[in-house]
């Protein structure tokens, strides 16, 4: 894991996780050496969205003023305002008069709504990313676990998750994303024919926000519904590893360049990745199986111009940018 923009490590400052992430726990330092965030634990016992924030280190707030207000001399300074945070007077972002700025405390009443209506919800992570251009909480939902194989264990079961996120410099609005994760694999499968989330009014109107976290409810239940049916279509199917190699892989990359060179390495890695996807997170046995090793690649190993591999991932899951894995669904339709 690399630096990523404004030099900090994997773009990940403060957060609080409820199991250790792989990084570890402690300090965020950007190149300088200078902290930048800490990292926290979240109690088993936390239901607060408020105290969720202050684990997290995400309990600032942000203010807006135009250019001219912050004496910069240019033509049409008045016309532009910046967004900052209070806590530090850090630029967040630069944007018309006109944007809406929506408070990290939207974040934790969302919450609140979510740990009021189901008991199952639990919070699993907070973090800022570039410190705090973007926020991003992840709740797990206990009740809604799908057993994906009769015959299996544990690494067989796919938990449900809906992740809040918004951005102060207008890279994502504030929306919800509905996630299935398989523990064996920490593949996020998003089908091609299934709801994956929406964006919600930006409003700080307490029961504008508990309207939208019902409707996310509601369309997270269903979304899970229709998750299962492609799952259980995909498990129907056999699929061995000669079925990934021989159709599923050509269908993604196309033929392999006949020339010596990067056209045929680029090719041969990609090919290679797809495949240990296989051998060490699925049992290679059905279609699933091979539409997660897939993803897999997509998700862990494949990179986005610019980005670390972490931040990469970040970014495809908020997006839902998953272009294989969808052709990977529709090989086996």
């Amino acid at each position: 894991m690399g630096l990523d923009k404004d030099g900090v490590l994997g773009g990940v400052t403060s957060g609080a996780f409820r199991v250790a992430p792989w990084h570890g726990l402690g300090e965020s330092r950007n190149a300088k050496g200078e902290v930048v965030g800490r990292k926290a634990l979240i109690s088993d016992s936390l239901r607060d969205g408020n105290e969720l924030l202050v684990t997290a280190g995400m309990n600032w707030e942000v203010e807006k003023a135009t250019l001219a207000d912050k004496g910069l001399a240019l033509t049409n300074a008045d016309q532009m305002s910046v967004v900052y945070r209070t806590d530090t007077n850090t630029m967040l972002g630069v944007h018309s008069n006109n944007y809406g700025v929506v408070q990290n405390s939207v974040l934790g009443s969302y919450c609140d709504e979510l740990f009021s209506a189901r008991a199952d919800a639990q919070p699993v992570s907070a973090v800022e990313l570039w410190g705090g251009k973007v926020l991003f909480i992840v709740v797990e939902f206990t009740d809604m676990v799908k057993v994906v194989r009769k015959d299996g264990d544990s690494n067989d079961q796919m938990t449900r998750y809906m992740g809040i996120y918004t951005s102060h410099d207008g890279s994502h609005p504030l929306a919800v994303k509905f996630m299935n994760q398989l523990w064996v694999c920490q593949n996020t499968f998003t089908p091609w024919n299934a709801q994956t989330g929406f964006s919600i009014r930006h409003t700080s109107n307490a029961e504008g926000i508990a309207t939208s976290a019902k409707d996310s409810l509601a369309m997270m239940v269903t979304s899970f519904e229709n998750f299962d049916k492609e799952i259980d279509r995909l498990l129907a199917i056999p699929a061995d590893k000669r079925v990934l190699t021989q159709s599923v892989i050509p269908h993604l990359l196309g033929k392999r360049p006949s020339d010596e060179g990067r056209g045929q390495t680029l090719y041969d890695n990609k090919f290679d990745g797809i495949v240990a996807e296989w051998n060490e997170a699925t049992r290679q046995e059905t279609a699933f199986d091979a539409v997660m090793a897939v993803q897999g690649y997509e998700q862990h190993r494949s990179l986005i111009r610019n980005t670390t591999r972490d931040v990469a991932s970040i970014s495809r899951l908020l997006k839902d940018d998953f272009p294989m894995t969808r052709q990977a669904v529709r090989v086996f339709a």
